[in-house]
């Protein structure tokens, strides 16, 4: 058996830490600093460069019983007596012990701070915890030290070990094992109970079971806020059903599922506590007006879409009367339409049923509704507002050359914690199909019945529709009490733990993103414009090698880089010191010109769409406030920082 044992040099390259850690919530920053009282700034100047940049700036965080004084020497006039633990500054001087530090790279110093009460962050990343139902893993345990945690990993019986901490940790016993903390029975909400988990250090390792991943030391504190009132808990569900010519037996099934629905909200407690949304969906119709429509909310969710109104509209929809171009239909744009359009707010549970026996449009090909957005896209917008999407995938004889394709993309569209939820159908059976679908239909009831009960949601049969609805109702669930009961992050500690579940290294535990600032955002939006434009272009492939040359002189001038450039020389070398200083790498940022001459003209295709389909997402997130966050108040717009999934980089 594989032991835990730290990764060797070739093991520690700058992208191994970005593939074991994956993924991130917004946590910590976000309200901590807010709460800082704003002393006067002594002088206009700017911050501190990082060693060797041109762009990139010195941060800091605070530890607790931090306090700014108006100068560099103890007993100096106090400016703020408590500053919160983990708030975030940029640094503007270091002298004699003590450092002078600011909320913005110019013209605002708050005073100095003791040199050992801060901690040099060097990296933009955080940690959060995941859903575990969601992950399908158990709470998470934290050590004390490093050595511990790594000598019960190299043991046979490591699971059966941290299965014993983690009752006596949950029991309060755990004092003498080493164990410091262990994750929240209920998810911590992290839009109510901010907390920070920043990475002081880490170490590469295989783990057990043959995994590679990291131990990482964080530390944490909460916010202390006050827990939010208990609200009644809603589900809202958002129906996006693929009405081309082919789907009407499975329209017609439908159907009947939201009348068996109507039936059992009619009349009863929890009737009032479940609303609808309906979307269809085909192609664009530009080329053939005989389609109807593109996309069509047919009922948009809100607080009066009860399950007598969902039922008048579904009974409005029928199948195409002609045939769409191809095999693969607009899904994208549908699920886009249910994520933007939907009034998702007041619902605590939010879930999406996307029906449909084609794959999801290439956006490549252009006329999506949704633009350039790929599926990856699609997908960290849905986890961002807070929606889990279930797909039934009708795998009819007439697709098969395109089930691999799909199957690919809706296991990516609906994939949250490592899971996906998708339901493959075979053969497109509609008996098969109608099991499906009165499985996840009596489950979203009963996922509501069940927490207004005050009882753990459990599956009402062994449909995977059942099955899935279930894992995302009891997630939510979680999230829900969480909420409710003001659960916190643990209390203040540094600590050890893992980027994978201890008990299964398989499935990941933490969830990693990096924390840009609108200002970088802007920049690596306006980098990445002109090299997708230009690849664009009519004939701008002929060459493959001066395309290359030519996007690297464009990346280069738009992040002001005057250096000379080999062909040699990786596209993320130029794109900006941001990304080339990040710990992980992208095999974008990795490619030279001699790797982009080897590629076929299709393989450089998409990953040029790629490209464009991050613009496209970047666009959107600049766009939304609610997205944006002010870390304190004397923060200018573009320091006001977002966070976004490895994935979404470029």
């Amino acid at each position: 058996m594989m032991r835990y044992r730290p990764l060797s040099p070739r093991h520690t390259h700058a992208h191994t830490l970005a593939h074991s850690l994956a993924r991130i919530a917004l946590c910590g920053f976000l309200a901590i600093v807010g709460g800082l009282i704003a002393g006067s700034p002594t002088r206009a100047d700017t911050a501190l460069l990082v060693e060797n940049t041109r762009t990139l700036y010195q941060r800091v965080i605070t530890k607790p019983q931090a306090r700014i004084l108006a100068e560099p020497r103890a007993g100096a006039a106090i400016v703020t007596r408590e500053v919160p633990a983990f708030s975030i500054f940029y640094v503007y001087e270091r002298r004699d012990g003590y450092v002078a530090v600011g909320v913005n790279v110019t013209g605002n110093r708050r005073g100095w701070i003791a040199a050992d009460r801060l901690v040099d962050w060097k990296q933009s990343i955080v940690v959060a915890f995941n859903n575990r139902v969601d992950a399908g893993r158990q709470r998470q345990l934290f050590f004390r030290e490093r050595g511990p945690l790594a000598a019960i990993l190299e043991r046979e019986n490591f699971a059966t070990e941290m299965a014993g901490l983690r009752v006596a940790a949950a029991a309060g016993r755990a004092a003498t094992s080493n164990v410091v903390s262990i994750e929240p029975e209920t998810v911590v909400d992290i839009d109510r109970n901010f907390y920070l988990f920043p990475i002081l250090s880490h170490q590469a390792a295989w783990l057990p079971l043959g995994q590679e991943g990291n131990l990482l030391e964080v530390a944490s504190i909460t916010a202390n806020q006050q827990p939010p009132e208990r609200s009644d808990f809603k589900a809202g569900v958002v129906f996006v059903v693929d009405t081309t010519r082919s789907m009407q037996p499975y329209i017609d099934r439908t159907k009947q599922a939201i009348r068996q629905i109507q039936g059992a909200l009619t009349n009863s407690a929890v009737g009032a506590n479940v609303r609808f949304g309906l979307v269809g969906f085909r192609q664009n119709i530009s080329a053939n007006r005989a389609l109807e429509y593109h996309v069509n909310s047919f009922l948009r969710l809100d607080q009066q879409a009860d399950a007598t109104r969902f039922l008048g509209a579904i009974e409005r929809v029928s199948a195409a009367r002609v045939s769409t171009q191809g095999f693969d239909e607009d899904s994208i744009g549908g699920v886009n339409e249910a994520t933007e359009n939907a009034d998702w707010d007041g619902f605590n549970a939010r879930f999406v049923i996307l029906i449909t026996d084609a794959g999801p449009r290439a956006p490549v090909l252009g006329g999506n509704l949704a633009g350039p957005m790929g599926v990856d896209q699609i997908a960290g917008k849905m986890e961002q507002k807070g929606i889990r999407l279930i797909t039934l995938h009708l795998k009819t004889p007439d697709g098969r050359p395109d089930h691999e394709y799909a199957a690919d993309s809706y296991r990516r569209m609906t994939q949250r914690a490592g899971q996906s939820s998708y339901i493959a159908v075979g053969d497109g059976s509609v008996v098969d199909f109608s099991s499906q679908i009165d499985g996840i239909a009596r489950q979203l009831v009963e996922n509501v019945r069940a927490v207004q009960a005050g009882r753990d949601v459990q599956p009402v049969d062994q449909t995977q529709g059942a099955q899935l609805m279930a894992r995302a109702g009891r997630a939510m669930q979680l999230e829900y009490l969480g909420a409710a009961a003001g659960t916190q992050a643990p209390d203040f500690f540094r600590a050890w733990t893992a980027d994978k579940a201890l008990e299964d290294p398989r499935i990941v535990a933490l969830d990693v993103r990096i924390m840009l600032t609108r200002n970088q955002l802007s920049t690596l939006a306006e980098t990445l414009r002109p090299i997708v434009e230009t690849g664009e272009a009519p004939g701008s492939q002929s060459d493959p090698l001066d395309y290359f040359r030519r996007v690297q002189e464009l990346a280069a001038r738009a992040s002001n880089d005057s250096r000379q450039i080999a062909d040699n020389t990786p596209l993320g070398a130029v794109l900006g010191e941001y990304l080339s200083n990040l710990p992980y790498r992208s095999p974008v940022l990795l490619m030279t010109g001699q790797d982009w001459v080897t590629l076929n003209r299709v393989q450089q295709r998409d990953i040029l769409h790629t490209l464009k389909s991050k613009l496209r997402f970047y666009q959107e997130v600049h766009a939304s406030p609610d997205r944006w966050v002010r870390l304190d108040p004397e923060a200018s717009e573009g320091e006001m920082v977002t966070l976004l999934q490895l994935i979404q980089m470029p």
